[in-house]
């Protein structure tokens, strides 16, 4: 039977007393719909963790920055050898017949693997604020024992990194997050003098922010703040997913090319900013990842003569509205990674956005979230759902336009 936890309060402690019963198998843990994560223990020792982001792509791009002597063509005959697996029995394959300086290399791996791991948990239930699932599976295994991992250190670790990451106001960015630049042929000036040429060619939605801060030998703090810059901007937009999803598998022989070919080489081709929008109507957002809601909203505001953008990655709202700098927005205040207010706050930052009404739509009608709404940039708020008159005299009140 599944219980609640909080990662923050207790789940290392579960692990220790994981470690007193010298218990092997997994340990388990559900943060929603399709939301999982896995650890292995043996003997009591945590050896190894999986699940959350593409599990393969972690740990082969770790491979792949740490281990850089481990070739694609190695990789692959180990591949044949064993079958299928779930990376520690690879890595485990590679320790054995390793020297020293691999053994240690590898061994870094793990304790990388275990820490973004960690870190990516500790996001996910500060962003959307839910309990967490767990439960232990005793026949769940995994053979051998490459490093004893220091649970304490691995916790200060991430703890730390956390803290820098908040601190960086990055909170509501995931790492694992793909960034994708708006132009593929020519790059604006502001990209060619903020990032390393070879890195901009890797930035087309392919590469987490992780993978990208690997090839272009950047902090990934550093990195995600130079892209968000960018994305104000308008030059690069966020994607949860990547641009090709039919492409499952991580190349690590094509990723282990980039971390060996990105260099700070600029290029100085500039390209000329597109023209403006023309308006002839009035133009209105709607911010918000139901797609049931957009499409019923659209139709209403298009039949009462408005433009009509609908936006269903918060993530992508900034660029979007920064290259069309709309009239009126409908920003849904319960959304994943960003919520509403987070998004607001960062749209009234935005110089040719803070004039522009913001209508909070949401299925909750508190005092306290009215003043919330606000407190962050808000101008009205209408409860979901929302009736055609209610649109109606909100489309005439902040935009002055009737057909």
């Amino acid at each position: 039977m599944l219980k609640t936890s909080s990662i923050t309060e207790d789940i290392f402690y579960y692990f220790e007393g994981l470690k007193n019963n010298r218990f092997t198998g997994s340990f388990m843990l559900e943060g929603g719909t399709n939301i999982k994560w896995k650890f292995y223990f043996r003997l009591g020792r945590l050896i190894w963790a999986s699940g959350g982001h593409d599990h393969q792509e972690r740990w082969q791009r770790n491979l792949a920055v740490l281990c850089p002597q481990i070739t694609p063509e190695q990789l692959e005959e180990i591949s044949k050898y064993l079958g299928t697996d779930r990376g520690y029995t690879t890595l485990s394959h590679l320790h054995k017949q390793g020297n020293p300086t691999e053994k240690k290399q590898l061994a870094k791996l793990i304790v990388t693997v275990l820490s973004e791991v960690f870190f990516d948990i500790v996001q996910y239930e500060s962003i959307e604020n839910k309990t967490i699932s767990y439960k232990t599976i005793d026949d769940d295994k995994l053979d051998n024992l490459i490093i004893l991992v220091d649970l304490e250190k691995i916790y200060q670790k991430t703890q730390k990194t956390w803290q820098d990451w908040v601190e960086a106001d990055l909170t509501y960015y995931s790492p694992n997050l793909f960034a994708i630049i708006q132009q593929s042929e020519k790059y604006p000036q502001e990209i060619t003098r903020k990032l390393p040429r070879n890195l901009i060619s890797s930035i087309d939605g392919t590469y987490t922010l992780r993978a990208l801060a690997a090839i272009g030998k950047q902090e990934i703090i550093d990195l995600t703040t130079t892209l968000l810059s960018l994305m104000s901007e308008g030059f690069i937009t966020f994607s949860k997913t990547a641009k090709n999803p039919n492409i499952s598998s991580f190349s690590f022989r094509k990723f282990k090319t980039l971390l060996a070919g990105c260099s700070r080489t600029k290029n100085t081709t500039i390209a000329k900013s597109p023209p403006p929008r023309k308006k002839s109507k009035p133009l209105v957002v709607c911010i918000d990842d139901s797609p049931v809601v957009a499409q019923s909203l659209g139709e209403f505001v298009e039949e009462q003569g408005y433009n009509f953008i609908s936006i269903k990655e918060p993530m992508n709202a900034l660029a979007i509205l920064l290259k069309n700098p709309p009239d009126l927005i409908f920003l849904d205040l319960i959304m994943p990674v960003i919520n509403g207010y987070e998004l607001c706050s960062q749209l009234r930052r935005a110089p040719n956005l803070k004039n522009v009404p913001i209508v909070i739509l949401t299925s909750k009608d508190g005092l306290v979230d009215r003043v919330r709404a606000k407190l962050v940039g808000g101008n009205s708020f209408l409860s979901k759902p929302v009736t055609k008159d209610e649109l109606l005299a909100t489309l005439v009140k902040h935009t002055k336009f009737s057909k």
